[in-house]
Protein backbone atom coordinates (compact mmCIF):
# COMPACT_ATOMS: atom_id res chain seq x y z
CA UNK A 1 0.00 0.00 0.00
CA UNK A 2 1.40 3.47 -1.14
CA UNK A 3 -0.42 6.15 1.76
CA UNK A 4 -2.24 5.97 4.78
CA UNK A 5 -3.83 8.39 6.20
CA UNK A 6 -4.18 8.83 10.05
CA UNK A 7 -6.49 10.42 12.27
CA UNK A 8 -6.32 10.18 16.02
CA UNK A 9 -9.57 11.71 17.12
CA UNK A 10 -11.19 12.35 20.69
CA UNK A 11 -14.72 13.10 21.05
CA UNK A 12 -15.15 15.26 17.61
CA UNK A 13 -17.83 12.80 15.85
CA UNK A 14 -19.19 16.00 14.08
CA UNK A 15 -15.57 17.56 13.01
CA UNK A 16 -14.41 14.36 11.97
CA UNK A 17 -17.92 13.53 9.61
CA UNK A 18 -16.31 16.75 7.84
CA UNK A 19 -12.53 15.62 7.51
CA UNK A 20 -13.99 12.15 6.33
CA UNK A 21 -16.22 14.21 3.72
CA UNK A 22 -13.04 16.28 2.24
CA UNK A 23 -11.22 13.06 1.58
CA UNK A 24 -13.82 11.31 -0.20
CA UNK A 25 -13.80 14.28 -2.56
CA UNK A 26 -10.31 14.34 -3.39
CA UNK A 27 -8.76 13.41 -6.62
CA UNK A 28 -6.69 10.56 -6.40
CA UNK A 29 -5.24 8.59 -9.26
CA UNK A 30 -6.52 4.79 -9.52
CA UNK A 31 -3.28 3.64 -9.20
CA UNK A 32 -2.56 5.61 -5.53
CA UNK A 33 -3.54 2.47 -3.20
CA UNK A 34 -4.25 4.36 0.17
CA UNK A 35 -6.03 4.07 3.34
CA UNK A 36 -7.69 6.12 6.19
CA UNK A 37 -7.43 4.67 9.49
CA UNK A 38 -9.50 6.33 12.01
CA UNK A 39 -8.41 6.27 15.50
CA UNK A 40 -10.79 6.79 18.10
CA UNK A 41 -9.06 7.64 21.02
CA UNK A 42 -11.29 6.43 23.76
CA UNK A 43 -14.52 8.93 22.83
CA UNK A 44 -17.44 8.58 24.79
CA UNK A 45 -19.60 10.46 21.97
CA UNK A 46 -21.03 9.39 18.19
CA UNK A 47 -17.72 8.66 16.88
CA UNK A 48 -17.43 4.94 16.18
CA UNK A 49 -21.02 5.34 14.59
CA UNK A 50 -19.71 8.27 12.62
CA UNK A 51 -17.07 6.73 10.96
CA UNK A 52 -18.95 2.83 10.89
CA UNK A 53 -21.89 4.71 9.12
CA UNK A 54 -19.08 7.10 6.41
CA UNK A 55 -17.85 3.15 6.17
CA UNK A 56 -20.65 1.49 4.76
CA UNK A 57 -21.74 4.89 2.86
CA UNK A 58 -18.25 5.51 1.35
CA UNK A 59 -16.29 3.62 -1.30
CA UNK A 60 -12.91 4.64 0.16
CA UNK A 61 -10.86 2.06 2.24
CA UNK A 62 -11.64 3.48 5.49
CA UNK A 63 -10.53 1.38 9.16
CA UNK A 64 -11.79 2.52 12.30
CA UNK A 65 -9.34 1.84 15.34
CA UNK A 66 -10.34 2.04 19.57
CA UNK A 67 -7.18 3.03 21.68
CA UNK A 68 -8.38 3.08 24.75
CA UNK A 69 -4.75 4.40 26.72
CA UNK A 70 -5.79 7.97 26.61
CA UNK A 71 -3.82 10.48 24.98
CA UNK A 72 -2.62 12.08 21.53
CA UNK A 73 0.86 9.57 21.89
CA UNK A 74 -1.42 6.73 21.99
CA UNK A 75 -3.49 7.69 19.81
CA UNK A 76 -0.59 8.03 16.92
CA UNK A 77 1.81 4.85 18.27
CA UNK A 78 -1.12 2.90 18.01
CA UNK A 79 -2.09 4.34 14.17
CA UNK A 80 1.65 3.72 12.86
CA UNK A 81 1.54 0.33 14.20
CA UNK A 82 -1.70 -0.07 12.15
CA UNK A 83 -1.15 1.54 9.15
CA UNK A 84 -0.44 -0.46 5.85
CA UNK A 85 1.06 2.54 4.35
CA UNK A 86 4.37 2.74 3.04
CA UNK A 87 3.62 6.63 3.74
CA UNK A 88 2.19 7.93 6.79
CA UNK A 89 0.00 10.91 6.82
CA UNK A 90 -1.73 12.45 9.86
CA UNK A 91 -4.46 14.99 9.77
CA UNK A 92 -6.11 16.52 12.58
CA UNK A 93 -10.16 15.53 13.20
CA UNK A 94 -11.31 19.36 12.16
CA UNK A 95 -9.39 19.56 8.57
CA UNK A 96 -10.82 19.69 4.97
CA UNK A 97 -8.24 18.92 2.97
CA UNK A 98 -7.87 20.46 -0.89
CA UNK A 99 -8.77 18.28 -3.35
CA UNK A 100 -5.38 17.52 -4.75
CA UNK A 101 -4.13 17.31 -1.09
CA UNK A 102 -2.84 13.65 -1.05
CA UNK A 103 -1.07 14.16 -4.78
CA UNK A 104 0.72 16.77 -3.65
CA UNK A 105 1.68 14.84 -0.27
CA UNK A 106 2.80 12.11 -1.99
CA UNK A 107 4.42 14.16 -4.72
CA UNK A 108 6.72 15.77 -1.98
CA UNK A 109 8.22 12.25 -1.67
CA UNK A 110 8.04 11.23 -4.86
CA UNK A 111 9.91 14.35 -6.08
CA UNK A 112 11.84 15.24 -3.14
CA UNK A 113 14.67 13.45 -0.79
CA UNK A 114 13.04 13.83 2.20
CA UNK A 115 11.93 11.59 5.22
CA UNK A 116 8.96 14.13 6.40
CA UNK A 117 7.17 16.66 5.64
Amino acid sequence: MDCSVIICTYNRAQSLRGTLRSLSMMVVPADLDWEVLVVDNNSTDDTCGAVMRFIQSSEMNVRYLFEGCQGLDHARNAGVKAAKGNLLFFIDDDVEVAKNWLLEMKKAFDLYPVVGV
